[in-house]
């Protein structure tokens, strides 16, 4: 085998390796998903609305503009106390399902009641799209 042959096996070769998905490569987008979840809910924990707006998967975003997703949010008669990642479980590289506990206070809208503060684990679907995890809303 001359040296040129064995030039154009090693480069194939090394083209193909970045085909396959990788433990690490699966561990960094893992890490990279509790992250992305992490950081969505922290803007919308400061009521950052716009800003979580871009969490939105493309197709999401194409459907409902910043200003009316943070309307919309605004409006809410919820408000998040605290949220924290569970775990996500994947059914394929590109879309995982991820639980979160979440803590919010519950506007009653009767003064003697007050609010109400309760806990519950909630699901998120999220994609891969553009090297990154976007989140996507439900209908």
């Amino acid at each position: 085998m001359n040296v040129r042959n064995a030039w154009g096996i090693a480069l194939a070769m090394a083209l193909l390796s970045g085909c396959a998905s990788s433990p690490s490569t699966q561990v960094d987008r893992a890490a990279l998903l509790q992250e992305r979840v992490n950081e969505r809910w922290e803007l919308l924990l400061a009521k950052e609305y716009f800003d979580a707006w871009e969490y939105l998967s493309p197709g999401a975003k194409s459907v409902v503009d910043a200003t009316s997703y943070a309307r919309r949010l605004s409006l809410t008669q919820v408000v998040w106390k605290n949220a924290r990642f569970i775990d996500s479980k994947c059914e394929s590289e590109d879309v995982c399902s991820v639980r979160i506990s979440i803590t919010v206070e519950v506007k009653t809208g009767m003064p003697m009641a007050g609010n109400v503060e309760t806990s519950q684990v909630a699901s998120e679907d999220w994609v891969w799209a553009d090297r990154n995890w976007y989140y996507v809303p439900k209908p």
